[in-house]
């Protein structure tokens, strides 16, 4: 039989008494971490979505302004010349194509005939879905034009594709026609989201929507 003095019978007895209350000390901080880690989580999404609703209210008002469109005539935008010219040869009004939207300054007076090469430096604002991406950071910034796909720095990928309405006059577009020259385009801007390691792009174009779709008519972009 084991003998103890009292002292040291003590000593025994405190061992399984501190093991535990050690225990629930690991435990309680690992739920406490858990719980930061969450709470983070939701801050960074909470951020992120509203990032989203700030760049696309903004590009709406720039592109309902028209002019970063007539700024983006160029030859890096060769579906965009192909509807409005249907050259070289007509597009298809069920498709949704890619394009670019550059900054509307400074300025680039379009002179006629083939549309040129982008002047070096003008910012590229939006880009399409597949293709020529743009993204930002949650804080409004466009981020390195070498990305290639959203990230936890850049979790925002503006979009911009459009449709050729080839239906109805320059005048009166409609949707249904036979294409030739557009007669106008749907343009469709949005905002995608990068969360939980997950892009998110619903192309949703009511209320509270991560798109927006307007008619632009051709005539004013032809000129």
């Amino acid at each position: 039989m084991a003998i103890c003095t009292l002292k040291n019978c003590k000593g025994v007895a405190i061992i399984p008494f501190i093991i535990v209350i050690s225990m629930v000390l690991f435990v309680g901080l690992t739920f406490l971490l858990i719980d930061q880690q969450n709470l983070f989580k939701s801050l960074l999404g909470t951020q992120n979505l509203e990032a989203q609703k700030n760049i696309l209210t903004h590009l709406e008002e720039i592109l309902i302004d028209e002019l970063a469109l007539r700024n983006s005539r160029f030859s890096t935008n060769a579906d965009f010349y192909k509807c409005l010219y249907a050259s070289p040869s007509p597009c298809d009004e069920t498709q949704s194509y890619d394009m670019i939207l550059y900054s509307p300054n400074p300025p680039i007076f379009y002179q006629g005939g083939s549309w040129p090469a982008p002047p070096a430096g003008i910012a590229k604002i939006a880009g399409g879905l597949s293709t020529n991406k743009v993204f930002y950071s949650r804080s409004g910034s466009i981020c390195n034009t070498a990305q290639t796909q959203a990230d936890n720095n850049c979790p925002l990928q503006v979009i911009i594709q459009f449709k050729p309405v080839c239906g109805g006059t320059l005048t009166e577009p409609q949707l249904g026609g036979i294409c030739g020259r557009a007669n106008a385009l749907d343009i469709t801007i949005g905002v995608g989201v990068y969360r939980n390691g997950i892009f998110k792009f619903n192309n949703d174009t009511s209320n509270n929507g991560d798109a927006k779709t307007y008619r632009i008519k051709a005539t004013s972009l032809l000129n």
